[in-house]
């Protein structure tokens, strides 16, 4: 139930994604005072884009329209593009981001007093929080949901009530809550049947089939199953959503389930199937063969699943990064605009006033000269005051913001590295139980091919308990600067070069010791430092290894070189090592260049930029 995103998404943007398609024909709720033809493109454009999975594109297309036009827009306008945006975010799996967008809209939502605009906010805070797994948050918020979103409204964009009954169910399914989880699936399948929504009621029966399985009732749950897939036969767009039933149906280990396994095996490549369908029917496949003592074949399977999961990895982090840094610069510039007006309506009001002043002395008594200008000192005085008093609040907003900004930055990234950890862990275990069962299966026929396997399991478990020392080592907020990653990368180098008689020296700057460092830094900087040390240490044949550490404001340098045997580099740069050190630097942002020949030794050069101090 890991990948049951896939439901929620699905509920929300089904109605969503069909009406993008309808350009320039809003319900009667959207009225032309509130969404003009402009911006009705603009959101169409908008949705079209995110139909094709274009979400850089969107969001870019969304923030501008935000920033250039802020002051124009009316309140139902910026709704609609804070939901947007907030779907964005919420498909990308950038939760808090997205929980703010959806904020945002529920802000503008109740200052126009739409109730049904609002409900639809309350059920998209519900996603983020159902997805965060943090079930009770998210059933206050679908409750909300539920009680603002009229039983027959055709606001196009908005959530129905049949997609807030589901998510509830999947609440309630998380908790273990089967009876409450069967009901509310039950109340999403009645109602889509109303609305001839096939997609829907397809989960629905899925979401009923695993609370049956929860109880143990498999034959119940089979009949849901059956049920759902009935309504996935001959419709291509719910490959899906046939994926989710097929994989239930093979966990419930009945007679029937190995047909399931084989049909949704033919179905994993379909290009309809999204790469969390695909996941997650592959991780009940494995078990299913696991169960069945068939580790062969899950084997076999488990290394499709660590490719798909491996190239869902990569997009969704170069997704995320563009999506971030266009979010973050565009909310900077959103500020500053708001500071400038706001400046400049204060120097609007201060010229008025003088002009006013000085009409006022043009015709006044000379008698009262003297005490209008005392007044007019003070007067100026206080706006003098006022003036710098705002300045200062907008500073302290402004940092405040940035500080938030950071915060929500990081909690993200240790997030994603806990998730990291957890796939990490689940997938290595499940590895060393393959390895063991097929060592099981050649103690007797062939002894050398167990002790390979029994070296294998070895060999996992100590890069399992390395990799997990590693990762809670960069958490770890008290090894937050370059002293502790140092000292960290000289243990790791002496105990490793040192029983090759491989002098080590590290040079640097002594400003860098105290200086903070990043976590995405000292994660990515210690395992390609690792790296590049058991390469040292496995193929070198150095006598000694030289580490420099180089600081020129916020910009880094560190230089590996080993006066060694060196190696073509144009036959190695495809293996593993290599590409891991590059991904790494890519996913840090940095630069890294690797100088090498036959009988020359070694030099790896990592140019990165560190702002954590700023």
């Amino acid at each position: 139930m890991k990948y049951r995103l896939a439901i929620s998404i699905t509920l929300f943007s089904g109605l969503l994604l069909f009406a993008a398609c309808v350009k320039n024909q809003p319900s009667a709720e959207v009225k032309a005072d509130q969404v003009n033809q402009d911006v009705l493109l603009i959101l169409n454009d908008a949705a079209t884009l995110m139909d094709s999975s274009a979400w850089n594109d969107a969001s870019s297309l969304i923030r501008n329209t935000l920033t250039e036009h802020e002051s124009s827009l009316t309140l139902t306008e910026k709704y609609y593009l804070y939901s947007f945006e907030a779907e964005i975010f919420y498909y990308s799996a950038l939760t808090e981001p997205g929980i703010n967008s959806a904020l945002k809209a529920r802000e503008v939502a109740r200052k126009s007093k739409n109730q049904i605009l609002e409900g639809s906010s309350e059920n998209f805070l519900g996603l983020f929080y159902l997805n965060k797994k943090k079930y009770r948050e998210a059933i206050n918020h679908f409750r909300r949901a539920l009680n603002l979103i009229p039983e027959n409204d055709s606001t196009i964009w908005i959530s129905r009530r049949f997609h807030v009954f589901g998510n509830l169910g999947e609440c309630y399914l998380g908790l273990g809550n089967a009876d409450s989880a069967k009901y509310y699936s039950r109340e999403s399948f009645r109602r889509s049947v109303i609305k001839e929504n096939i997609r829907a009621q397809a989960l629905a029966c899925w979401n009923i089939s695993e609370a049956f399985l929860i109880e143990n009732l498999s034959d119940s749950a089979e009949f849901y199953i059956q049920k759902g897939l009935e309504y996935c036969n001959n419709q291509p767009n719910l490959i899906d959503a046939k994926l989710f039933l097929l994989s239930t149906q093979v966990q419930a280990n009945k007679v029937n389930s190995r047909n399931a396994l084989q049909e949704g095996l033919s179905l994993i490549s379909h290009e309809n199937a999204s790469d969390f369908s695909r996941i997650e029917f592959i991780k009940e496949a494995i078990s299913f063969h696991e169960k069945n003592s068939e580790f062969k074949e899950a084997y076999r399977l488990e290394q499709t699943l660590n490719k798909t999961k491996e190239n869902l990895q990569q997009s969704e982090d170069s997704l995320r990064l563009s999506l971030l840094e266009n979010y973050y610069i565009n909310e900077n510039r959103l500020r500053a605009e708001k500071e400038k007006r706001i400046v400049s309506e204060f120097q609007i009001e201060a010229s008025r006033s003088v002009i006013i002043a000085l009409i006022s002395l043009s015709v006044a008594l000379l008698s009262l000269i003297l005490m209008f200008r005392f007044r007019q000192k003070q007067k100026n005085r206080i706006r003098e005051l006022k003036f710098e008093k705002e300045k200062e609040e907008l500073r302290i907003a402004k940092e405040a913001g940035e500080y938030k900004t950071r915060l929500e930055a990081i909690d993200e990234e240790r997030n994603r590295i806990a998730r990291e950890l957890h796939d990490d862990i689940g997938s290595s275990m499940s590895s060393l139980n393959i390895f063991a069962g097929l060592a099981l299966e050649n103690e007797d026929k062939n002894p050398e091919k167990t002790k390979e396997l029994l070296l294998k399991i070895k060999e996992q478990s100590g890069n399992i308990a390395e990799n997990i020392s590693d990762l809670i080592w960069a958490v770890y907020t008290k090894n937050d600067t370059y002293g502790h990653l140092i000292q960290r990368m000289k243990n790791f180098c002496f105990e490793i070069l040192g029983a090759k008689n491989i002098d080590p020296v590290f040079n640097y700057p002594p400003a860098l010791y105290y200086k903070n460092a990043g976590l995405e830094v000292r994660k990515n900087i210690l395992l390609i430092f690792k790296e590049a040390v058991n390469n040292i240490a496995k193929y070198s044949k150095a006598k000694s290894a030289e580490f420099t550490f180089e600081l020129k404001e916020n910009v880094i340098n560190l230089i590996i070189k080993d006066n060694g045997i060196g190696f073509d580099e144009s036959v190695a740069v495809h293996g593993n090592g290599m590409n891991s050190m590059r991904a790494r630097a890519r996913a840090m942002k940095a630069q890294i260049f690797i100088q090498t020949a036959p009988g020359q030794g070694t030099r790896i050069s990592i140019s990165f930029t560190d702002d954590s101090d700023s």
